[in-house]
C-alpha cells in the first residue's frame, strides 16, 4: 500500500506559513518603524539646527532685555509722589530691584563676554515709535499732577509694569533655549522664572484689590 506524502495545505504547514508570514511582517514593520523614528530624529535635530539663534541675534535679544531692565528700574520713582498702598509699593520696588539687579548683571556679562554685546540697536522705527508712543501715553497716565491718582493711578502702574514682566519672562525663556554657553543660559533661565514669579505677585494684587473697583473713566487710559 502506497503512503501519501504529505499535502502542502496540511493544517501545521498552514499554521506555520501564516506564523511566518507574521513573523516576517513584524519584521518588516519593526524595522519601517526604526527607519521611520530614525529619519524623525533627524529630521528634528535639522530642524533644531536651523532655528538655533546666531550670536548676532542672541545679542539682539540681550540689548532688548539690558533696555527693558533698564527702563523698568526706574519704576519705583513713579511712587515717591503717588502711591498709597503699601502693597503696592512692595510689589513694584521688588519688579524694579530685580531690574536693576539684572541691568548690572548683563553688564558684567558684557565685560566678561566680548562676543556678548548688550548695546545694539535691533528694533525697527514703526516698532521704536510705538513703543515710544506707549511710554509717552503711560507716563502722561502716571505724571504726578495731571495723571491718575489714587487706585486709578495704582492699578495702571501694576497693569504697565505687569505687562512689560511676563514679555521679559517669556524673552528670557526663549533665548535660554538657544544660549549655548551653559552660565549665560541659567542666567537667562533664572531671570525668566525671576520674572514670573514677579508678574504673579503682580496679578494676584490686580485680582484681589484693584479689578474690584470701578474706576475706568471713558477717553483717559
Amino acid at each position: 500500500m502506497n503512503k501519501i506524502p504529505p499535502q502542502s495545505n496540511s493544517p501545521t504547514c498552514s499554521r506555520l506559513c501564516v506564523v511566518m508570514f507574521v513573523l516576517l511582517a513584524i519584521s518588516l514593520s519593526s524595522g519601517c518603524a526604526i527607519f521611520k523614528d530614525n529619519n524623525s530624529a533627524s529630521a528634528e535635530q535639522e530642524k533644531r539646527q536651523e532655528q538655533r539663534m546666531t550670536r548676532q541675534e542672541l545679542n539682539e535679544g540681550y540689548s532688548l532685555l539690558y533696555m527693558a531692565a533698564d527702563s523698568l528700574s526706574g519704576t519705583d520713582k513713579a511712587l515717591y509722589v503717588k502711591v498709597e498702598s503699601d502693597r503696592v509699593q512692595k510689589v513694584v520696588v521688588n519688579a524694579s530691584d530685580f531690574a536693576g539687579e539684572l541691568k548690572s548683571d548683563l553688564e558684567r556679562v558684557a565685560k566678561d563676554y566680548p562676543a556678548v554685546k548688550i548695546n545694539l540697536d535691533p528694533l525697527p522705527v514703526i516698532e521704536k515709535r510705538k513703543r515710544s508712543s506707549i511710554s509717552s501715553d503711560t507716563v502722561k497716565s502716571l505724571a504726578p499732577v495731571a495723571g491718575k491718582t489714587g487706585a486709578a493711578f495704582e492699578r495702571k502702574l501694576l497693569l504697565s509694569s505687569a505687562g512689560l514682566l511676563v514679555q521679559l519672562q517669556f524673552q528670557c525663556e526663549v533665548m535660554a533655549e538657544q544660549e549655548p554657553v551653559e552660565s549665560l543660559r541659567k542666567l537667562l533661565i533664572d531671570s525668566g522664572q525671576r520674572f514670573s514669579d514677579l508678574y504673579e505677585a503682580e496679578v494676584k494684587l490686580l485680582n484681589e484689590v484693584y479689578f474690584k473697583h470701578n474706576v475706568y473713566e471713558p477717553g483717559k487710559r
